[in-house]
């Protein structure tokens, strides 16, 4: 079944209907499978950890069984074989002491050696396990008891100064009943060295198993990881590879292109599922922008032929509005204040003339008022001259006036100057002088001399002031 649109993809791609190649696959979410896979390798490490925990106990136990009872009791077997000889040694000492306090001290000393033989034998006990260990033990036990009941015969030899016998005893019958308790102990070492060897032999033979089911386990793990590794590069990162390339193909703008694992019914299918939605709508896109670029397209020629109208009609109504005012203007360069623009222009140039209307009629009252004030304006200026006129002539006769004091100061520097050059004469002779006192009167008038000078000058720069002086007439007034 083909796919017609988007929403159709949809319904056939999540509900699990074939949408891109071939039929659904059956196959477990990448979720899930990474869940069974963490919990297969839990279970493991969990199998791994008890095995581990076993094997550790088990081990346990024996290195505790070998440790706290078959190196004791090892141990206790050679401390008996060292009390034994240390009781034949004590024997010995009694036999060569000389002395009743030497025999008294060696006395002393065996009874020492045989509480710690016997204490040695009740540690042993304490650590039997099974009846063959006892019968080791009392076997070890009634030997020891013949050596001592044949020691004490020899002590009594000892004590009564029969060192001949007491050394046939000590070293032939003590010797014979001591090589039978050795037999003893030695029979009780060997069963526990028999029974530690095989401690450790079950500690190893543990440990091997351990190691095996350890080995076994680690196996399995390796290869359900590398089954998940292999699980996770074919099945999760080339997928995933491959739906890259693919949508960086459909960001190139190539939506020929199928994109690939659409039928998985796991994550890898349903990123694919949405990347194809994605495809679709960069399809429905490029027709969506197909369309809008011819609606674009034909926008813009309706934008230009109305553009084109709207100027056309735009340019007639300027015409018609710059004709008028050509008009108006016309008139009033010849002089016409009185018209007014009464044919109505455009809606956008009607302010326009309005205004040329109200600018023509104020033009007309200013100029009006203009020419009512020229003609006062006029008068006054007739009556400025008139005045001028008269001004002029005062000004002429008191210059004519200045003139003649001029004259007049000219004529008393004269006089001045000539009594100044009779004043500064020599002095008369003594017949000269004794008739100078009658007249008096120059040298009372000398001191009023630059007074007088000083009056000359300044009358005189006056009369060259108001004789430079000159009024304009009434025209050069006018204009």
């Amino acid at each position: 079944m083909t796919i017609k649109s988007r929403n159709d993809f949809i319904k056939y791609s999540f509900y699990g209907r074939p949408s891109f190649r071939g039929e659904p696959m059956s196959r477990l979410k990448i979720s899930h499978t990474l869940i069974a896979l963490f919990l297969v390798v839990a279970v493991i490490v969990a199998a791994l950890a008890v095995s581990s925990l076993g094997g550790i106990k088990m081990m346990n136990e024996r290195n505790n069984e070998i440790a706290t009872t078959w190196l004791p009791r090892v141990s206790l077997s050679r401390a008996l074989e060292t009390q034994l000889s240390d009781t034949r040694m004590a024997f010995a000492r009694h036999l060569i002491s000389l002395t009743p306090f030497e025999k008294k001290a060696a006395e002393k000393v065996i009874g020492q050696t045989v509480e710690g033989f016997n204490k040695l034998a009740d540690d042993y006990a304490a650590l039997m396990v099974t009846d063959a260990d006892k019968a080791a033990l009392e076997k070890v036990r009634a030997a020891y008891q013949a050596y001592l009941a044949i020691a004490d015969g020899m002590v009594k030899l000892s004590n009564n100064l029969e060192n001949m016998k007491a050394q046939s005893v000590f070293k032939v019958e003590m010797r014979e009943t001591e090589q039978k308790v050795d037999e003893a102990i030695k029979e009780v070492r060997a069963l526990n060295v028999a029974g530690a060897d095989a401690a450790v032999a079950a500690s190893s033979a543990t440990h091997d198993q351990i190691r095996m089911i350890e080995m076994a386990v680690i196996a399995v793990a390796a290869i359900i990881v590398l089954g998940a590794i292999l699980y996770a590069v074919r099945g999760i990162a080339r997928p995933i590879q491959i739906i890259t390339r693919s949508m960086a193909r459909l960001a190139e703008g190539d939506t020929d292109s199928s994109i690939p694992y659409g039928a998985r019914k796991d994550e890898i299918g349903e990123m694919a599922r949405a990347v194809e939605v994605f495809r679709q709508a960069a399809i429905t896109n490029q027709q969506l922008e197909a369309d809008a670029q011819a609606q674009r397209a034909q926008a813009e020629a309706d934008r230009l032929r109305l553009t084109e109208e709207a100027e056309t009609a735009a340019q007639h109504r300027l015409q018609e509005a710059t004709a008028g005012l050509a008009g108006g203007l016309r008139r009033l360069a010849s002089g016409d204040l009185a018209f007014q623009l009464d044919e109505p222009f455009a809606p956008d140039f009607e302010q326009l003339r309005h205004d040329l209307n109200q600018a023509v009629a104020q033009l007309a009252d200013t100029l009006a008022a203009v020419s009512a004030s020229s003609g006062s304006i006029d008068s006054g200026a007739r009556e400025v001259s008139q005045s001028a006129d008269d001004l002029s002539r005062r000004t002429e006769q008191q210059a004519a006036s200045l003139e003649e004091t001029a004259a007049a100061l000219d004529q008393i520097t004269v006089n001045v100057g000539n009594s100044s050059k009779r004043t500064n004469e020599p002095v008369p002779s003594p017949a000269r002088q004794t008739k100078a006192p009658a007249n008096p009167a120059p040298s009372s008038r000398a001191p009023s001399m630059p007074w007088a000078a000083s009056s000359i000058r300044r009358a005189r720069s006056r009369t060259s002031s108001a004789s430079s002086m000159k009024l304009p007439s009434r025209r050069t007034f006018w204009r």
